[in-house]
C-alpha cells in the first residue's frame, strides 16, 4: 500500500482549480475564537465535528493559517481513498474502522509521519461520521485518545464547524477555534470528554452570534484573534494513559 504523503506541488496544482470552484459554491470562511500559539517542538491535530463534505478542505484553511509550510495529513476512510487515490498525495491516511489491523496500521502510520516531521499538522473527525451540528451530545468517540497517544506529545486544537446559507445561495462556513489541549504520553485519559465539551462550546458560540445578528452576522462577525479570547476556557493540559483502547471510531 502506498504511504501517505504531503506533496506541496500536488496541493498547489489542486488548489489552482479548487479555489475558483469553491468560490462559486461557498462564501469565504469566517473564523471565531482565538488562534492558538502552537508548541514549537510538537505536532498538532485539528479535531473537528463532521457536518459536511467540505470539512476536510475547511481544515486545510486552518492549517494554512497555523503552519502554512507544514505537512498536512487527514485520516480518511480507506474506501474513499480507493475511489479517489489522488487524495493520498494530499496527505490522506487510510483506515477501515471495522478492521482492527487497519486501525493499528493507521496508528503506526501516524507515528511514522510524526517522526518524519515534528511540525506536521493532522486532522481528525472523532464523531466517526457526518452529523448535524444540533446533535447533543456530539458523540465524540474514544478513538481520539488512541490518536493522541500515537502522536504524543501533541497539541489538540478543537475546531467547531458550522455552515449557514443566510441571504446567499452559497453557504458561509463559520469555524470556531478552541483552546489547545496539550497531551503528554502519560496521565489520566480525559481527552474525549474535553474535546466533546470544547466542540459543543464552539458551536454554541457560533449559534449565539447567528441568533443575535441573523443575516447581518457576516458584517458583524469578529474574526479570531490571538489566543486571548475571554469566553474560552483556559488551556488545559492532559496526559493520555497507556491503557488498551479498542475503539474503532476512526473516520474522516
Amino acid at each position: 500500500m502506498p504511504e501517505p504523503r504531503h506533496s506541496p506541488a500536488t496541493w498547489r496544482f489542486f488548489e489552482l482549480g479548487f479555489t475558483r470552484w469553491r468560490a462559486r459554491r461557498m462564501l469565504p470562511t469566517r473564523f471565531g475564537g482565538a488562534w492558538p500559539r502552537l508548541s514549537p517542538d510538537r505536532p498538532a491535530v485539528l479535531v473537528a465535528n463532521h457536518t459536511s463534505w467540505w470539512d476536510g478542505f475547511l481544515l486545510r484553511e486552518v492549517q494554512r493559517r497555523l503552519r502554512p509550510d507544514a505537512p498536512f495529513y487527514t485520516v480518511v476512510l480507506a474506501e474513499h481513498l480507493d475511489r479517489h487515490p489522488g487524495l493520498r498525495r494530499l496527505g490522506g491516511v487510510p483506515v477501515t474502522p471495522s478492521d482492527p489491523s487497519s486501525v493499528r496500521r493507521m496508528l503506526r502510520t501516524l507515528r511514522h509521519l510524526r517522526e518524519r516531521d515534528v511540525h506536521a499538522i493532522f486532522s481528525y473527525f472523532p464523531q466517526g461520521r457526518i452529523w448535524p451540528v444540533t446533535r447533543r451530545p456530539l458523540g465524540v468517540r474514544r478513538g481520539i485518545e488512541a490518536v493522541a497517544r500515537a502522536l504524543a506529545p501533541v497539541d489538540l486544537i478543537p475546531v467547531s464547524i458550522h455552515l449557514e446559507p443566510l441571504a446567499d445561495l452559497r453557504p458561509t462556513p463559520f469555524l470556531w477555534i478552541g483552546p489547545p489541549i496539550s497531551v503528554d504520553p502519560s496521565g489520566d485519559a480525559t481527552t474525549t470528554d474535553h474535546i466533546e465539551a470544547c466542540l459543543a462550546l464552539g458551536l454554541d458560540r457560533i449559534r449565539e452570534r447567528l441568533d443575535h445578528f441573523g443575516e447581518d452576522v457576516s458584517s458583524a462577525w469578529v474574526d479570531a484573534d490571538g489566543y486571548s479570547a475571554p469566553d474560552l476556557e483556559p488551556q488545559r493540559r492532559h496526559g493520555v494513559g497507556r491503557r488498551s483502547d479498542r475503539s474503532t471510531g476512526y473516520v474522516s
